[in-house]
Parts: structure tokens; C-alpha cells; sequence
């Protein structure tokens, strides 16, 4: 009946699209509470963006931290809010509409811990994967979670899809908290410097962790990807983090 969602924001952001965003989720909100008495609560969480006080935030870093620590400190807000689900949603690359997928999704599975929604990165002009075989992709991922398959999870988790659109029972959120809290400071170990990026694909390696059988996929949709997310420079520099996020996982004590 509560749900929380959070937003991160960097320095970067344009206004005009947080605005758009806004529009969206304020829409959302209210056909949530309308249609079943659901509460939405929105949050952004302001990593060195100085975001005006119009805009409301659960975290706020003066100084940009990264964005994995940012997200984790806000799924620690998050959780003390005492909602039923914590959502993660980008304001660049994710549709605020799902949410009510979502909610409908986790309403018909009770026993689900966690729904991740990887959206495709589609340039217009470009073939677009079929239905099936983007079922087929999750399919592999899915079954690459546990034992880890770092294989699949390399030529998948932003390549094929990015994965930062995440749902999570608060409950079961609350159970791998701790542990995304010490990969960051593992991450930074390994790397000696902030941990920006792959909280996401630690938060999905976790969930599948705890509770396997009880984690899914649900399509995200497409987007259309930022320029430097298409070269092979790009495309290398993410397989190394993922790589670093993966050994993190395993310093964790996942298999």
C-alpha cells in the first residue's frame, strides 16, 4: 500500500528532463492512488547535483561521492521510511509508467523479493531484437545469478541491458543492505578510488543470493543509449567494472 521510489541525480542532469520525469511520476502517483489507494512517495537523491529545494530529496551530498554510494545511502533512507517496496528508477533511461507493472507484478507474486526491469538501448533506424529473444537473453541471466556465471553476466548486464530500474520488498531489501554497504567499501579497495557505478549489478547478485527462486525479470522497454555508451572504449571499461563488481560479490561470500 506505501511504496518508495528513489531517483539518483548527478551534476549533469538538464533541467528540462527532471522536469518531464516529474510530470511522468506525478502521474503515476496519482493513478496509484486513485485506482488502489496506493501511496507513492518520489525522492531524489542528490549526488553533488545541488538540486533547488522545489525538487525533494531523501539523500543530498554536497560533493559528488558516486553514484553506487549515493544509491546505497539512499536505500538506507529508504528503508526507514517504512514503505513496502523500494523502487530505483533513472530519469534518463527509465519510464515512470512501468511502476504500475510493477505493482500489479509483485501484487500477483507474494512471495517475489525482487523485480529488475532491463530496458534495451535502440537506436531508431536499427533492428530491433524480437520478444523472443530478449525473453531468451533474461532467461540466461536469470539462471547466470546462481551459481555465478561470469560469462553470461559479462555479455549481458549493459550489453544487452542495463538493469538500474529495480523493485524490492522492503523486507527483503533490508536483508542485503549491510553487504551493498561493504561492496562499495570492497570496490574501493580494489580500485583505490570512488565506487561510481555497479551497485546495481551487486544489488541483483545479492537478491539472487538470498532468495534465488524468488527474484524475476519484467522488460523495461527501450531507450535510446548515450552516445559513449555505443564505443568499444565504453564497452570495455563496463566489462572491467562489472568484472570488479563480480569479485566483490565473491569477497562477499557469494558463489
Amino acid at each position: 500500500k506505501r511504496i518508495v521510489v528513489i531517483t539518483p541525480v548527478g551534476a549533469n542532469e538538464p533541467p528540462e528532463m527532471l522536469r518531464v520525469f516529474l510530470a511522468k511520476m506525478n502521474a503515476v502517483q496519482e493513478g496509484l492512488w486513485h485506482g488502489g489507494g496506493i501511496q507513492l512517495e518520489h525522492y531524489f537523491l542528490d549526488d553533488g547535483a545541488k538540486l533547488p529545494s522545489r525538487y525533494v530529496t531523501l539523500v543530498r551530498h554536497e560533493n559528488n561521492l558516486g553514484l553506487a554510494r549515493t544509491i546505497a545511502d539512499g536505500y538506507a533512507e529508504a528503508l526507514k521510511l517504512g514503505a513496502d517496496l523500494i523502487v530505483k528508477i533513472d530519469c534518463q533511461e527509465h519510464d515512470p509508467v512501468k511502476i504500475l507493472d510493477i505493482v500489479d507484478h509483485m501484487n500477483k507474486s507474494p512471495t517475489l523479493a525482487a523485480l529488475f526491469l532491463p530496458v534495451f538501448y535502440w537506436v531508431e533506424g536499427e533492428p530491433r531484437p524480437s520478444e523472443k529473444e530478449i525473453d531468451e537473453a533474461l532467461e540466461d541471466l536469470f539462471f547466470g545469478l546462481l551459481p555465478i556465471d561470469e560469462k553470461v553476466i559479462l555479455e549481458t548486464y549493459n550489453r544487452k541491458f542495463p538493469l538500474g530500474f529495480q523493485a524490492h520488498r522492503t523486507s527483503e531489501l533490508a536483508k542485503i543492505i549491510t553487504r551493498l554497504q561493504q561492496g562499495i567499501v570492497i570496490c574501493e579497495e580494489i580500485t583505490g578510488k570512488p565506487a561510481t557505478w555497479g551497485l546495481d549489478l551487486l544489488a541483483m547478485l545479492l537478491a539472487a543470493e538470498e532468495s534465488h527462486s524468488n527474484v524475476d525479470f519484467m522488460f523495461g522497454g527501450w531507450s535510446p543509449p548515450w552516445k559513449e555508451n555505443r564505443s568499444e572504449e565504453k564497452i570495455l571499461e563496463q566489462a572491467h567494472r562489472a568484472q570488479v563488481m563480480i569479485e566483490v560479490v565473491r569477497r562477499l561470500g557469494c558463489t
